[in-house]
C-alpha cells in the first residue's frame, strides 16, 4: 500500500527539474506511505515516477519501489495488494527462488513484461492503482481494479501529463489556473460524492474503474477496459443449483477471500462493526486461526450506538476486542482532519467516525480488514428488498415509468427509479437521467435483467466506488492504514451476479445469503434488528456544537452570487434547522462540508479563485 505519483512529457525536462517535481508531488502522500520513498527518472527526460510506501510485504529494500524490469524496458509504481501471486509465479513458470523479493510487486512486473498488461490484469485478484512506463514505446500506462478500491487521478496540460493518487499531489506542481467543474459540483448536491471519470477541478480526471488509460507525448491517446461489469451481465448464466448449494459456494469463496487477505508481514485486525458482514469476516477469521484484534467505537447516542453489539460478537468468536469511546468532543475535533482527508467535497458523515477508529486501529495493526461491500455484493439495502416486493413503492414507480414511456429501455427507466431514490434529501434534487447516464454506460439492455439487477447494478457503478469505497480508501490512509474488503474480492463480486433473486432477497429478508451463513455459524440471537454502521448525530450537531460554524458556512457562502444557491434558500435552510427534520441536516452538511472544503483550499493556494466560477451558477440549480 502506498501513494504513487509522476509525470510523462512531451518535450523532455532535465532529470533534475523531473525529479524535483516529482518529489514536490510525493511529499503530499507521506500518509500513505511513511516508510519509505523512492523516485526514478527517464534518462531521455520524458517520464518521471515517484513512490511512498507503506510496507506490508517484504519489508527489505528490495521491495521498495519504483521498480524496473528485468530487461529494463519497464518501470512500475503501484498501490495496492495482490493477493494471487503465488498463482502469478506459477503462471510464469518460475520457482519462488528466481525472485529477489517475496513481495508481489516483482512479480506483477514480470507479468507485464512477459505478458502484457491486458493480459494480466484479467487475472489479478487483488485492489490496485497502476502506472508503468514502456521505455520501448514511450508509453504510460495508467490503470484501476475493478471495483475502484485504491484512487487514481490524472490531467493533461500543455503537453505534460501528470497523475497521483490523491488531487492534492497534483495541484502542488500545477501552475494552471484551476475552475470548479460544474459538472462534478452537480453531482455533489445531487449525490453527495463525484463520480468518475469527474473531478472537482476541469480538466482533472478518476481513472475508471476497470480501466487502462495510455498516454504518449504528454497526451492520452487511448482509455480501454479490461474487465467490465456490463459485459459480466451480458454474458452471465443465471445459476439453478439449489440454494444449500449456493449457500455452501458463497461460504467457501468468502472464507478463501478472507484466507488471501492475511498475507502480511506487519500485524492485521478488524473493524468489527457488529453487523452482518463484519462479523462474518471475524468468524472466517477464528476458522483459519487467525490471531488478530478488531475494534470499534461507542458513540453517546444510544440509537446509533453499536459498540456492544460489537463486543457480543467478540466474545462469542474469542476474538480481542478495543473499544473507542467517541464523545461528540472527540469526533469533533476529529472531524477537522478527516474532513481535510478528502480532496472533493464528500457528504458522508461516516467518514469521520471511520478516520476515528482507524487512528484507533493504527496503534497495533497496519492492515484491518472490514465488511465493506457486503451490501452491494448481496443485496444489502431497503431499496434492493422494495425492488422484489409488488406493493413497494419502487417496484411500483418502475411500472409505471415502463407504462408512461415505453421508449425507454428497461435500464433507463430503473435509473430513472435509482435516480429519484438516491437524490431525494439532497440540496440540488435529482441529476438529469440523461446526465447520470455518463456515469453507468449508456442504454444497455442485459438479458433476463430484473429491477433488483438492476439497482445492483447502479450501486457497483456509482454509489461503492464514488461513496464506500473514497471513504475507506482516504479516511485509512490518512492514518497509514491498509484497509481489505474480502466482500469485494472478484470472484465473490462474479458469484454473486449469478444468483437469482431469490438468493439474496426474499420476503422480508435482505441479503439472505450472508445473513444465513450469519445464523449458521454464530447465532441468530446475534442479528442486530438494525445497523447503522459507524454513523454520528448529524442532526444534534448542526444544531448544537456545530451551528457556528454552520451560520458561518451560510453567512460566507450566501453573500455569493457565482454559486448554486442563493441567501434566500441559505436562510431558508437555516430557520428550518431547529425544527432536526433529517432532510434540512443532510442538505446543510453538504453545504457546511462544501464550505469547509473551500476554505481548506483557500489555506493551502492562498486564493479564493475556486469560488470563482459563472459556469457552476448556470449549470447546476437548487430546490427552493
Amino acid at each position: 500500500m502506498c501513494g504513487i505519483v509522476g509525470r510523462q512529457q512531451r518535450d523532455p525536462l532535465s532529470v533534475d527539474t523531473l525529479e524535483r517535481l516529482t518529489r514536490t508531488m510525493n511529499r503530499c502522500l507521506r500518509h500513505r506511505g511513511p516508510d519509505s520513498e523512492g523516485y526514478w527518472t527517464d534518462s531521455y527526460g520524458r517520464c518521471a515516477l515517484g513512490f511512498s510506501r507503506l510496507a506490508i510485504q517484504d519489508l527489505s529494500p528490495a521491495a521498495n519501489q519504483p521498480m524496473k524490469s528485468e530487461s529494463g524496458r519497464y518501470a512500475l509504481v503501484y498501490n495496492g495488494e495482490v493477493y494471487n501471486a503465488d498463482e502469478l509465479r506459477e503462471w510464469l513458470g518460475r520457482p519462488p527462488s528466481s525472485f529477489r523479493t517475496h513481495g508481489d510487486t516483482e512479480v506483477l512486473l514480470a507479468c507485464f513484461e512477459r505478458f502484457g498488461m491486458e493480459r494480466t490484469l484479467p487475472l489479478v485478484n487483488g485492489m490496485f492503482a497502476i502506472a508503468l512506463w514502456d521505455s520501448e514505446t514511450g508509453t504510460l500506462s495508467l490503470a484501476r481494479d475493478r471495483v475502484g478500491k485504491k484512487p487514481l487521478y490524472y490531467t493533461t496540460d500543455a503537453g505534460c501529463v501528470s497523475f497521483a493518487s490523491e488531487l492534492k499531489a497534483i495541484l502542488s506542481v500545477d501552475t494552471s489556473s484551476r475552475r470548479l467543474s460544474a459538472e462534478a459540483l452537480e453531482a455533489y448536491f445531487s449525490l453527495t460524492y463525484i463520480p468518475a471519470p469527474l473531478a472537482i477541478f476541469e480538466g482533472i480526471h478518476k481513472v475508471r474503474l476497470g480501466h487502462i488509460v495510455r498516454i504518449r507525448d504528454g497526451a492520452v491517446v487511448n482509455e480501454q477496459p479490461y474487465w467490465t461489469l456490463e459485459s459480466l451481465l451480458e454474458n452471465r448464466e443465471r445459476t439453478n443449483k439449489p440454494y444449500t448449494e449456493l449457500l455452501s459456494e458463497a461460504e467457501t469463496l468468502l472464507e478463501d477471500a478472507v484466507r488471501r487477505r492475511l498475507i502480511s508481514d506487519v500485524p492485521v485486525g478488524l473493524l468489527l462493526s457488529g453487523g452482518i458482514d463484519s462479523s462474518l469476516v471475524a468468524y472466517m477469521l477464528g476458522r483459519l486461526g487467525a490471531d488478530v484484534e478488531s475494534f470499534t467505537i461507542g458513540v453517546p447516542d444510544r440509537e446509533l450506538d453499536e459498540a456492544a453489539e460489537a463486543h457480543a460478537i467478540a466474545v462469542k468468536l474469542g476474538i480481542r476486542h478495543t473499544i473507542l469511546p467517541l464523545s461528540d468532543s472527540d469526533a469533533l475535533r476529529l472531524a477537522n482532519t478527516a474532513i481535510d482527508s478528502l480532496d472533493e467535497p464528500f457528504g458522508d458523515s461516516s467518514a469521520i467516525p471511520t478516520y476515528a477508529v482507524c487512528s484507533l486501529a493504527r496503534q497495533r495493526s497496519t492492515v484491518l480488514l472490514g465488511g465493506d461491500g457486503g451490501d452491494e455484493v448481496f443485496g444489502g439495502y431497503t431499496r434492493h428488498l422494495w425492488a422484489v416486493r409488488p406493493r413497494a413503492w419502487i417496484s411500483g414507480l418502475y411500472g409505471r415509468y415502463r407504462a408512461k414511456s415505453p421508449w425507454l429501455s428497461r435500464q433507463q427507466v430503473a435509473l430513472e427509479v435509482y435516480r429519484r431514490l438516491m437524490s431525494s434529501g439532497k440540496c440540488s434534487g435529482s441529476m438529469p437521467r440523461e446526465r447520470l447516464q455518463h456515469f453507468t454506460g449508456g442504454h444497455e439492455e442485459f438479458p433476463g435483467a430484473t429491477l433488483l439487477d438492476y439497482l445492483r447494478y447502479f450501486d457497483f457503478k456509482l454509489y461503492l466506488p464514488g461513496d464506500i469505497l473514497v471513504k475507506t480508501d482516504r479516511m485509512s490512509m490518512a492514518t497509514s492504514i491498509e484497509l481489505r474488503s474480502p466482500f469485494l474480492d472478484y470472484r465473490l463480486v462474479e458469484f454473486s451476479w449469478t444468483l437469482p433473486d431469490s438468493a439474496l432477497v426474499s420476503g422480508s429478508v435482505r441479503k439472505r445469503v450472508t445473513r444465513d451463513l450469519f445464523t449458521k455459524n454464530i447465532g441468530s440471537e446475534y442479528l442486530q434488528q438494525k445497523k447503522h454502521g459507524f454513523a454520528l448525530p448529524v442532526v444534534d450537531w448542526l444544531f448544537g456544537p456545530m451551528r457556528e460554524q454552520v451560520e458561518s458556512a451560510f453567512d460566507d457562502l450566501g453573500r455569493r452570487d457565482d454559486l448554486p444557491w442563493g441567501r434566500e434558500y441559505l436562510q431558508q435552510l437555516q430557520r428550518q434547522l431547529p425544527s432536526r427534520l433529517r432532510l434540512d441536516a443532510d442538505r446543510a452538511w453538504l453545504v457546511f462540508i462544501f464550505w469547509r472544503w473551500s476554505q481548506a483550499w483557500e489555506r493551502a493556494h492562498g486564493n479564493d479563485d475556486v469560488l470563482s466560477c459563472p459556469s457552476v451558477a448556470q449549470n447546476v440549480k437548487m430546490e427552493q
